[in-house]
């Protein structure tokens, strides 16, 4: 009876939260539309980190990996340089197979889309578990979706940086939710949040947010 109704109550709650979690998920839709359902049009210039870098580093990697082989080595650079091993191939990422099903200019659009999106609902969760309600939880998702450490990465290119920012506010929570209530599911969860931080390519967001985990930690266990 008592599992009965804890699963009627978590329903009742997913239920709730379809509208602000639709609105959270779209929300990116629209602000890149122009460049999402284009297939000549990528984001940011030839100057930026995108076009002159992520472009073919992705291209090539999945297309190795769409050929079921691992690119060790990159032969299109120098007399052939390490690949897997740069780390900002991101090879092992698990969000990055889109760039081995789309084509490349679509791939790239709809990665950074996508990633804008998840941001926008893991604020969300972290803010509902803090208990603000849906309305400022939404608000708060928005906020850190559209806010400069994100944004004025847009358009610079930097695929890596947006890729690892995403997890940042899942680690809060799932470390707040361990430390709390002592379960070992969310030592678990937190531990692939960290994993795909780290998998997504930019060793510098991990180190940063370990950092701030690390103050959290120490700021929970001072104050339970």
């Amino acid at each position: 009876m008592c599992i009965k109704v804890m699963k009627e109550t978590r329903l009742i709650k997913l239920k709730e939260d379809i509208f602000p979690l639709a609105l959270l998920l779209i929300f990116p839709v629209f602000y890149l539309n122009l460049l999402l359902f284009s297939e000549y049009n990528i984001i940011g210039s030839q100057y930026t980190d995108i076009r002159s870098q992520f472009f073919y580093t992705r291209f090539f990697g999945f297309k190795e990996v769409s050929s079921f082989h691992i690119p060790l080595w990159n032969p299109y650079v120098f007399s052939s340089m390490p690949f897997v091993a740069t780390l900002q191939s991101a090879i092992f990422y698990p969000f990055n197979l889109i760039f081995a099903i789309l084509p490349i200019t679509y791939a790239v659009n709809w990665s950074i889309a996508l990633h804008l999106s998840l941001s926008g609902v893991f604020t969300y969760y972290l803010l509902k578990y803090f208990e603000i309600d849906r309305f400022g939880a939404v608000v708060g998702g928005i906020v850190y979706t559209f806010s400069a450490p994100q944004i004025m990465h847009i358009y610079a290119g930097h695929l890596n940086v947006l890729t690892a920012m995403v997890w940042t506010p899942l680690m809060f929570l799932f470390l707040d939710r361990l430390i709390r209530e002592g379960s070992l599911r969310y030592g678990i969860y937190l531990s692939f949040a960290i994993a795909f931080q780290f998998l997504a390519g930019q060793p510098q967001y991990l180190f940063y947010s370990l950092i701030s985990l690390s103050f959290y930690l120490l700021f929970l266990l001072i104050q339970l």
